[in-house]
Order: C-alpha cells, then structure tokens, then sequence
C-alpha cells in the first residue's frame, strides 16, 4: 500500500497587477467591453477517454504535479515541483523521459515553477533559484536566463512566464506575517521586466480588491480551498503560445442580484487588447463555508515557529482574523481560469460543496460558446475547446492524469 503524499501547501492570496508600459498609451488598442451573459449558453458533454498513473514511473514516485503543456508531438510536459523534475509523456501515457532535479546547476532547481513554450523552445521557472532555464523540445539543456528572486517593495517577488519579445512576467505576495508585523495593507502587483534591462513597475491596471490573505508561515489543508471560494483577487494566466495573457477581474460588483466580472488580453507589453464584462447570478456566502474557513485558518495561523508567539490562543487568533479580514457576503463568479493552445478561455464556477463544477467556454474572441460540467475534484491543466487534460488524486493522494475529450470531436 502506497504511502499518502497528501501536500499541506502553504497558501497566499495574491492581488495581480498588469504593468502598461510607460510611454506605449499612443499605441494602445481600444478595449471593447460589453455585457454578456453565459447562462444560456447549450452544456456540451466532455468523456473521460484516459489517464496516465504513476506506474508511467514505477521508480519516480508523484508528489505533486504543477503546470502541463502539450508538446510539439501532441503529448504532455508536466512539472513535478516537489521533485523538481518536468516530465514527457505521450497522448496514450508512456513515460518517454524526465529532466531537472534538485540543485543549483545548469537544469537544475531549487524550486520549480511554472513551465511553457516560446516556439520550440521549453522554459521553466527557478521560483527561489531566480533563474528560467531553457530547454530543446525533446528536454536537452540550452541555457539559463537570470530572474528576479527577492523582495520588492518588502514582499516577496517570483518569475511567473516567460512571453513572445523576450518580456518575463513577475508575481508579487503579500503575506499575513506583514499584517501581523504591522506593515500597511499594500497591494501585491505582477512586475514586468522588458527584453533589455532590469524589472520595474510600470503604470498598472487593477485586477481586484484584496479579499482574505493567508498565513505565509502557517502548513494547512483544508483553508487554501475554503479561502479560494471568497477570494476576489484578479487571475492572470499567460497563453500557452505566450502571445498574450487573459486576465480576469472577479472582484463582484453586484446589484438586483447580479454580479459582474470581467475578462481581458493583454499583450505582452501590457497593453490591454480587448476585454468584455459578463454578468452572472449573484449568489451569497453561506454561513457554514465560512464557519469551516475560520476553523481552518485558526489552525493555520498558530501552526509554523512564530505562529504560537502572535497568536498564543485559537481565540486570539479568531479575533484577529474577525477585526482584520473583512468577509464577503457574496462569492465572486469566477473560481479558475485555463487558456487552451487554441486560445478558448475556461472559466470555472464556484465550488460550493456539489460533487460537479460547471465550465464556461469562450472562444480567443471572447465570445461564449457553451458551458461544460466536470467533477469538481478534476483540476485542468492544459487543453482545447474540444480536450483537457488535468489531474485528480487517488484515494493515496497520489496524484494522476486524466485526459476528457468533447463528445463528438475527432
């Protein structure tokens, strides 16, 4: 019987803020908004037709799978963070190779991030070693490439993709250490670092309002899925051809009951492309998922070495939480979003306890297509309008590949 590697992640909310690049207002595009809703759209029927296991690798265990893309040859890389390894695999599961490990050297990682494709070429992101390594598409090392691993402003900065034009996109956190530290409540921001020269902010467009933040030095399980149902922080996800980004702005204005949100893409420079605002049912928080947070993220505050020293009781930590976090009183529409290779844009609904989620599909022009219903223990990570490939966990929690494809589609 395998071992449980269930993965107690340390959880942030993070704020992201898009840079405009100082001086390009006069080549801005117009942005086009208008208001849509999906709620009509026709459910289309998605099939579970495979999935990859970790008997791909009987002597490679999985940990923790991160980012997946598709290859050149229509199969999967995926980055396995806690083993700092990215691996290949074909569309039917065999395992073809594995490359990175943990270390400081050429290929090497202290952490692993995100990974992506710049035409044929694989970057993947050295969160704490502030380094993209570039790899072959067949995973033979190229070279490395510098990046920004410190603090900015005080709080901690990451690379998070690399784009077309040689940019690189940062992300920033701010932690409840601050809070507790009594630093000012600033908002996290992306950093841009142009093709020559080192990062900088730049004029920003807001992505959200800074809902709930989690303890930076706190190891929980339940309080990272509870938290996520009311964060109303902005997503930013680069597309897979690393052309643009989509952003989504879910901080839910509402009124007469309906909530809107908005979708962007960006450019890699910053320029807004278009953007189009949905409107979607507005639906309130209910006790108990709250009730379950505040349980959960007691829990986390007063777990690390310094936890106990700010908050020394469950109740101190309670009464902190209550004077400091505002609790929403609606969810925000918008839970996940997935930028496939054909540039559909998934948005995932909120995961309010039902054993399935719905997915809202739009096509690269932002117009809405259909809606998809999935179970909500399926996360995608990759895919198309018509395929997604994604994860899930075993009753081991040993994570594992499950590939759906469209009823219908070739």
């Amino acid at each position: 019987m395998r071992t449980s590697h269930r993965c107690s992640a340390v959880a942030v909310a993070v704020l992201v803020l898009l840079a405009c690049v100082s001086g390009s207002t006069s080549a801005q595009r117009a942005a086009t908004t208008s208001v849509a809703s999906p709620a009509d759209l026709p459910v289309v029927t998605f099939t579970r037709v495979g999935t990859i296991t970790d008997a791909a690798t009987p002597n490679e265990p999985w940990l923790e799978i991160g980012a997946v893309q598709f290859d050149r040859t229509g199969g999967i890389v995926a980055a396995f963070p806690r083993e700092n390894a990215i691996r290949f695999f074909t569309r039917d599961g065999k395992h073809l190779r594995s490359i990175g490990r943990q270390g400081s050297g050429p290929g090497e990682f202290e952490r692993l991030g995100s990974i992506g494709w710049l035409g044929d070429t694989l970057w993947a992101v050295d969160r704490n070693g502030g380094r993209i390594h570039l790899f072959g598409p067949s995973g033979k090392y190229l070279r490395t490439k510098p990046a920004l691993a410190t603090t900015h402003d005080g709080f901690g900065v990451y690379a998070s993709s690399m784009l077309q034009g040689g940019w690189v996109a940062y992300n920033g956190s701010l932690y409840a250490d601050a809070m507790a530290a009594g630093r000012p409540r600033v908002a996290p921001m992306t950093v841009w670092q142009p093709p020559a020269g080192r990062p900088k902010e730049y004029a920003r467009i807001a992505t959200g309002t800074l809902s709930l933040v989690l303890p930076g030095n706190g190891l929980m399980s339940s309080s990272a899925r509870e938290a996520q149902r009311f964060n109303r922080d902005g997503i930013v996800r680069t597309a897979p051809d690393g052309r643009s980004l989509v952003v989504v702005d879910r901080d839910p204005k509402a009124s007469g009951g309906v909530a809107q949100y908005t979708v962007s893409i960006v450019e890699p420079n910053g320029v807004r492309r278009t953007s189009r605002t949905f409107k979607a049912p507005a639906v309130s928080v209910r006790k108990e998922h709250l009730a379950e947070f505040v349980r959960s993220y007691v829990e986390g505050m007063r777990t690390g070495p310094r936890g106990k020293d700010h908050f020394p009781s469950d109740a101190s930590a309670k009464d902190y939480l209550t004077a400091n976090l505002p609790m929403p009183a609606m969810y925000p529409a918008v839970s996940g979003l997935l930028v496939g290779t054909d540039g559909a844009i998934w948005l995932r609904a909120q995961d309010l306890g039902e054993p399935s989620v719905t997915w809202t599909v739009l096509d690269a022009r932002l117009e809405p297509r259909y809606r998809v219903t999935l179970p909500v223990e399926f996360t995608p990570k990759a895919g198309t309008r018509d395929e997604l490939w994604g994860t899930m966990v075993d009753d081991d929690d040993v994570p594992y590949f499950v590939h759906y494809r469209r009823a219908g589609a070739g």
